[in-house]
């Protein structure tokens, strides 16, 4: 029962509150602009109401055609507007249609703006409309719906209007104020919501526009020619752009804005007013605002940070460096979390702003150079800070912090994070190696001083990022760190082990600290922490091993400690890295060691590899790639594997993706596997179609990719079909074209494709037609033996115009050279070109 009352209670109360907001609608406007009526009535009421007394001032209603009970009756929209349509002339109706459409965008909350004088007849208040240019000719057709007299209509045909349109009352210039506002402008605007404030600007618009040019819209053509859009656009800017009355100098920082940012967001409001306050504030506002800027959330939310960099606050914040410490330091800290975002890092950069960032380290404040290096540390990722940096002295202040010996444990850490960011600058690299910075480092790791786990891995992390320089590296091994970084490996803590891997990984670069880690005895403790599950820890571990199979002699010690079965391990492992450094090391092992690739063919690695091909990796499809090339270059079963698990056909796939390295490992993997009359058969029978690509790579700039596909043409030509297809393909211009290189690699293998192609039909006279016989003398006088083995003469010979062209070139005392040659390939083949060069001669002198 209390709940049926209560219910009851509820409904009574929002009846009343309904009725009592009916009462002061505006709802149909007249049509000599003269007086705006206003019913107190809703649809559920009774229109009885109206008496003979009440309506002796209004016309009777009638149901004569032409009347209110007519137009409605039809019961259609679409009816009433045709009808309407056809009775008015096309420039009224133009006019009409248009200040409908207008209507329809401007919504009718308009509690803000003055009420018009109110006259009162009964029950219907007649409230004066204002004269405007606007209103004059929205309610000039005499013949459209809103142009007839109130008299001249129905009740029920009335509360249908209102239902139908809805408020449809003129928007008054700004010139119009016939009352004092009830509400002030600052008022009503800020309680206003986003949404109503658009609708209050596009409508303001409209009548701004109709008023101003009221011949605007009957001279158009046509209402939906842009106008609305137009308008409509240039009211969301002023929504976009148009500041409150809180700020009244918004103005000053406002632009066009970004795509992400609302100029009227709570965030860049507050954010705007903290640094108006900061600029314009005394002393004591200015630290206050700054404490409240540092509450704002600066390093995650990016609404605040466009905030920042639109209303001018990082040159508001570098400006204040000049003040006092305490202000100093809270201007440090909002950049410290500001410049994460690297729009703000890059503004920082232009003007003087870093400028004022090293002059702060003469500064004997410890916090204050502590934050000046984490601002550092963030502003340092951009390359150009970082040349700026090097220019204003700021690497030289860093660098006598870190040298200084008694100096704060914390502003040591700071200043060593930052000069590691600093260094991914060569320069900065090689003023660190002249100033012996890496030899105190050394020092001190060396003697076990650094006590706190976190400086100590951002030292070693410094030095991992100065072992990426040649010239460091070498100071870096001179200086005894190598043998450190081993000691370091039996640490517990799995940040430290994790940035002594990555140090590990760039120290090995070169043969000679391979050498040098391997006489450490340093392997066994790094191939300990690929048992560890760690992603981070374990991609360093891989990265270093893989480096460290460059070395014949590491190999062998690598092979000892069965480290292929690791790395056949890694190679089903989840993570991209894991596998391209696992790929990568088994590619070195199986160049180097014979035993290598048998463990990887008995450990099942063929098969896996193969399946890497599907990847889209494009590090792991080069070192998948290479890794097939590598094991079937040497072994005959291997190749046998490869084609029955389908790597033809991928590796051939692989020559599609435009990237040089992929092309050329999978072109290289592909001359060896086709090297076998059993794939070369597979070729034939299904991959005809994929000899277009081949002869098209030919024509590639890289010289790696040039050298492999000659070789794989000079593979697959050898059955007679494929010469054919490659013959039509356009194969002979192209490597007639390539006759002119310099490059030995491409010279090998260029005349092996010659002397096979040239083999078949009339190839070598086409081919003398090219011009392509006369360079090829200069490969004789190569001294690389692989060249001169390769040389395609004895084919190219066997033509008469050949022969003659190679005489004139000189080419026969090159030839009587060869033929004392210690190989007997080049003495049979050398001695074949000059019988036929003399046999042709003979033949012509004859």
């Amino acid at each position: 029962q209390r709940r049926v009352h209560g219910g009851f209670a509820v409904f009574r109360s929002a009846r009343l509150r309904t009725q009592k907001m009916a009462e002061e609608e505006v709802s149909v406007a007249t049509v000599d602009g003269a007086s705006l009526v206003e019913y107190e009535t809703n649809e559920d009421e009774n229109p009885s109401h109206f008496t003979q007394d009440d309506s002796s001032d209004m016309p009777e209603w009638s149901g004569e055609e032409g009347g209110p009970s007519h137009f409605f009756s039809h019961g259609s929209q679409e009816a009433i507007q045709e009808e309407a349509e056809e009775s008015t002339p096309a420039t009224e109706r133009t006019s009409s249609w248009n200040q409908d459409e207008l209507a329809q965008w401007a919504h009718a909350e308009e509690d803000h703006k003055p009420s018009p004088p109110t006259i009162t007849f009964g029950k219907v208040k007649v409230h004066e409309a204002p004269s405007s240019n606007y209103s004059n000719q929205r309610l000039s057709s005499p013949s459209s719906p809103s142009s007839r007299a109130p008299g001249s209509q129905s009740p029920k045909a009335l509360r249908a209007r209102k239902k139908k349109i809805v408020r449809k009352v003129p928007k008054k210039s700004r010139s119009d104020s016939q009352s004092p506002p009830t509400t002030s402008p600052a008022r009503s605007r800020i309680s206003k919501s986003g949404d109503e404030l658009l609708d209050d600007n596009i409508a303001m618009l409209m009548a701004e526009q109709v008023s101003t040019k009221p011949s605007a819209v009957t001279e158009s053509a046509s209402p939906r020619a842009g106008s609305i859009k137009s308008m409509l656009q240039q009211a969301k800017a002023i929504h976009r752009l148009e500041p409150t009355s809180e700020d009244s100098d918004a103005d000053d920082f406002s632009d066009e804005g970004d795509e992400n940012l609302d100029l009227l967001s709570s965030e860049y409001q507050h954010v705007l007013r903290l640094c108006k306050y900061i600029r314009e504030g005394n002393r004591s506002t200015t630290i206050i605002a700054i404490c409240s800027l540092q509450d704002v959330d600066l390093r995650y939310n990016l609404k605040n940070q466009l905030a920042l960099i639109k209303v001018g606050g990082i040159e508001l914040l570098l400006s204040m460096l000049a003040a006092d410490t305490r202000i100093k330091i809270g201007c440090l800290s909002i950049l410290k979390d500001a410049c994460a975002n690297r729009r703000i890092a890059a503004a920082v950069g232009t003007g003087r702003g870093i400028q004022k960032l090293c002059e702060q380290f003469n500064d004997s404040d410890v916090n204050l150079r502590c934050l000046v290096c984490d601002v550092m540390s963030h502003v340092a990722v951009l390359a150009k800070n970082r040349i700026q940096i090097r220019r204003l002295g700021g690497v030289m202040h860093m660098m006598k912090l870190i040298g200084t010996k008694k100096i704060d444990a914390v502003l040591l850490r700071k200043c060593t994070a930052a000069l590691r960011v600093c260094c991914r600058n060569n320069k900065i690299k090689q003023m660190v190696r002249a100033n012996g910075l890496i030899s105190l480092i050394a020092k001190q790791l060396e003697d076990n001083s650094v006590k706190d786990e976190e400086l100590l891995v951002i030292m070693i992390g410094l030095l991992e990022e100065l072992s990426r320089d040649p010239a460091c590296r070498a100071e870096v091994r001179q200086c005894g760190v190598v043998q450190t970084l081993i000691r370091l490996l039996k640490s517990t803590s799995l940040e430290a082990l994790t940035v002594v891997a990555e140090a590990i990984h760039q120290c090995v670069q070169d043969k000679d600290t391979q050498e040098l880690y391997r006489k450490s005895n340093g392997i066994q403790p790094l191939l300990d922490l690929l048992e560890r599950s760690e992603k981070r820890l374990l991609i360093a571990a891989s990265a270093a091993v893989w480096k460290l199979a460059g070395n014949v002699n590491s190999v062998k010690a690598l092979q000892k400690l069965n480290v292929v079965d690791r790395m056949v391990r890694l190679l089903q492992n989840p993570t991209d890295m894991v596998k391209v450094n696992a790929a990568g090391a088994l590619w070195n092992c199986a160049l180097h060691s014979d035993d290598c690739r048998r463990s990887m063919q008995q450990a099942g690695a063929i098969p896996i590899l193969v399946d890497l091909l599907k990847q889209t990796s494009e590090a792991l499809l080069i070192n998948t790639a290479g890794c097939l090339w590598a094991c079937a270059l040497h072994d005959l079963s291997i190749r046998a594997v490869v084609a029955q698990h389908d790597g033809i056909r991928l590796l051939w796939s692989l020559m599609k993706i435009p990237s040089a390295r992929v092309q050329a490992n999978a072109a290289g993997a592909l001359c060896p596997v086709v090297d076998s009359p059993d794939n070369l058969q597979i070729v034939v029978d299904s991959l005809m179609g994929g000899l277009e690509l081949l002869v098209y790579l030919l024509g590639s700039k890289d010289e790696e990719v040039q050298a492999n596909v000659c070789a794989a043409v000079g593979n697959i030509s050898k059955a007679e079909a494929t010469i054919a297809v490659m013959t039509e393909e356009g194969l002979l211009p192209r490597l007639a074209r390539l006759t002119n290189t310099r490059k030995p690699n491409v010279q090998k293998h260029l005349a092996y494709a010659i002397a096979q192609c040239c083999s078949y039909g009339v190839n070598r006279k086409i081919f003398g037609k090219l011009n392509g016989v006369v360079p090829l003398v200069d490969f004789l006088r190569s001294s690389d033996p692989a060249v001169l083995r390769s040389t395609a003469m004895l084919q190219l010979s066997d033509d008469p115009d050949n022969a003659a062209a190679l005489r004139t070139a000189r080419a026969v005392p090159l030839l009587v050279e060869l033929m004392g040659s210690d190989d007997e390939i080049l003495q049979d083949a050398a001695a074949g070109s000059v019988s036929n060069i003399r046999r042709w001669y003979m033949k012509e002198m004859a």
